[in-house]
């Protein structure tokens, strides 16, 4: 099968810069006075958004960015790949739906694919895989404690690539089972409230029935 390098496969990059994002002082105290206007609105990712292979948008709040920001640059694409660059081992997730405006920072990378050559979500789920991992494990550095994954050491990988039919049904496979598997967890959730709450209330009900008084014996009879 063909290989490419992953930096041929598309444009590399890190996600925004420090200076870009606003400090929680900035965005919650006194300081955003005397900062610039405020600009569009961004959710900012991290690696903690990164849970699968599908990007969801955060749960955190949105915050204004200071015009000046690169909007168009980093603002997050249909079929962008993300990539933790700064936790072992790395997760990748592809965005499938670009009407959320999102940013990734500086612990993320970014690689946008080149119209026709790959699938972003296919070459998620191929850096997804023990393949993949076992050869990304070893390109790791080690940074003040913290494993980083360089963008030099990135671009190197080998990617297999397959026809874009091929790969558009590798991608289908590995979505639909995510799918399915959220769906089961899902409910395995929903039951273990169900079955927490039949407990607790077995417990109180049994609780409440001993502590009720007792119908006094028959006295016997002389």
């Amino acid at each position: 099968m063909n290989t490419v390098l992953l930096g041929e496969l598309g444009q590399l990059m890190q996600g925004l810069p420090h200076r870009f994002v606003p400090s929680k002082k900035t965005v919650d105290g006194e300081e955003r006075k005397k900062t610039k206007p405020d600009g569009p609105v961004f959710y900012l990712l991290n690696i903690g958004d990164i849970a699968g292979l599908a990007l969801r948008p955060p749960e955190s709040q949105p915050v204004p960015l200071p015009y000046g920001t690169p909007f168009d640059k980093y603002r997050l694409q249909e079929g962008d790949v993300l990539m933790t660059i700064r936790t072992r081992p790395l997760r990748a997730a592809v965005v499938l739906d670009a009407e959320t405006p999102m940013m990734p920072t500086q612990n993320l990378a970014v690689l946008r694919p080149r119209s026709g050559k790959v699938l972003g979500a296919y070459l998620a789920a191929y850096l997804n895989t023990p393949e993949a991992q076992v050869v990304l494990n070893e390109e790791y550095t080690q940074s003040a404690a913290t494993p980083l994954l360089k963008l030099s050491a990135l671009s190197g990988i080998d990617i297999p690539l397959p026809p874009l039919e091929l790969q558009r049904q590798i991608a289908d496979l590995a979505l639909s089972f995510e799918n399915e598997e959220r769906a089961a967890r899902s409910a395995l959730d929903e039951r273990r409230v169900l079955v927490q709450q039949s407990i607790s209330q077995a417990i109180h009900q049994s609780t409440s029935k001993a502590l009720e008084p007792q119908t006094p014996l028959p006295q016997r009879l002389p």
